[in-house]
């Protein structure tokens, strides 16, 4: 998987959900779980609500340190968010995704 948000738009295996919340608050929210974990993010870009982080090797057995997985948050209607996850290690996307969802749940 590349580095640019449509490689994640993109990508045969992703994992998506909707939130009531705005893109911005999802965009924050998403950052702060990041940090939680201690991810380290090798890619930001605010304005299009997109991140790349690795480093999820301490928290997710099956992932290498290096193995990057993307997040965009994409606003979608009536001031909601779509939350999009993928990375090359498709059972890492999964792991981050599910955690990412609930945390967003809150």
């Amino acid at each position: 998987m590349g580095l640019r948000p449509t490689d994640v738009t993109d990508a045969r295996q992703k994992y998506a959900k909707v939130f009531d919340k705005s893109p911005s608050e999802c965009f924050d929210r998403t950052l702060q779980y990041l940090k939680s974990i201690n991810a380290v993010i090798t890619q930001l870009d605010k304005k299009h609500y997109f991140v790349v982080a690795d480093q999820f090797g301490r928290i997710f057995k099956q992932s290498l340190e290096t193995t990057g997985v993307g997040i965009l948050v994409r606003p979608s209607v009536e001031n909601k968010a779509e939350i999009l996850v993928a990375s090359d290690n498709y059972n890492l996307a999964e792991s981050v995704s599910i955690v990412l969802f609930k945390q967003l749940e809150k």
